[in-house]
């Protein structure tokens, strides 16, 4: 028995279809935030932190993932503590969003805050080089998902990869079907879940929760508050807001209207 998200990159196949570099970054993006992680549970994990410090930690690293299965714009997750997992699952949403959120908060066209240019090299002609500006698009690297908890069994069925044949990895079990069936219930980079999952939160990581407004049958994940350190004097918290809104505000206006 396990607890199991399924999230879906929000616009990959839409950005693949327009520029596939493109759709790569966004890949890379959450990508890279995987190998920190990674990383940090190998050389500091929350254990070696002073006390004060250890629940911090905690839940900003990715120590209660199990598994972590990507394929094309989908990830399957895995957990056994369904506290621990949702934060650091909210901890891995907010930081993947953060990873290009500047873009967006100062952008420089202020009618499309995906716009940008990068920088490369040319030759001149006269044997020296130039500097030339390209234009791109950076989409933000936002998910929506459903979690369940209940029977998950991970297989290795045989794979084939550049003609070798390989071990797969990939899950079955009810809680992965509900967790894919909740993926729907919402519009734009929310998270649900259900009570399978809620009644085994503990009291901290309830308070990141709301009764999902479309079906109170359902809960939802609010990743965005995940910066958010309720201890703290909020009138120092309140950097967090402006640096998750504004580019939110900046993205939502671009797309308001379309459906």
């Amino acid at each position: 028995m396990k607890a199991v998200a399924f999230l879906d990159l929000l616009g990959f196949s839409n950005t693949v279809t327009k520029c596939a570099e493109e759709a790569l970054a966004m890949l890379h993006n959450y990508n890279s935030i995987l190998h920190i992680g990674i990383f940090e549970k190998k050389v500091h994990p929350s254990s070696g932190y002073v006390p004060e410090l250890q629940p911090l930690a905690k839940r900003n690293s990715m120590e209660s993932f199990d598994d972590f299965l990507p394929f094309s714009d989908s990830i399957f997750i895995t957990s056994d503590n369904c506290s621990d997992f949702m934060m650091q699952l909210g901890a891995f949403l907010e930081k993947s969003f953060h990873f290009t959120s500047h873009f967006y908060a100062n952008p420089e066209n202020k009618e499309n805050p995906l716009e940008t240019h990068s920088l490369g090299l040319e030759e001149d002609g006269n044997g020296g080089w130039k500097v030339i500006e390209t234009p791109c698009q950076i989409p933000p690297t936002l998910f929506r998902g459903g979690v369940s908890f209940g029977e998950v069994n991970r297989i290795t069925p045989s794979a084939i990869s550049d003609g070798t044949k390989i071990d797969g990895h990939t899950l079955i079990g009810k809680a992965v079907v509900k967790a894919v069936g909740m993926e729907k219930k919402v519009k734009g980079p929310r998270i649900v879940f259900d009570n399978s999952i809620y009644e085994q939160l503990d009291e901290d990581t309830r308070l990141y929760t709301r009764v999902l407004p479309e079906d109170v049958d359902y809960y939802e994940l609010l990743w965005p508050a995940m910066p958010f350190i309720l201890e703290n004097d909020m009138r120092n918290e309140l950097i967090h807001f402006h640096d998750m809104f504004t580019p939110a505000y900046n993205l939502w206006n671009y797309y308001k209207n379309d459906k």
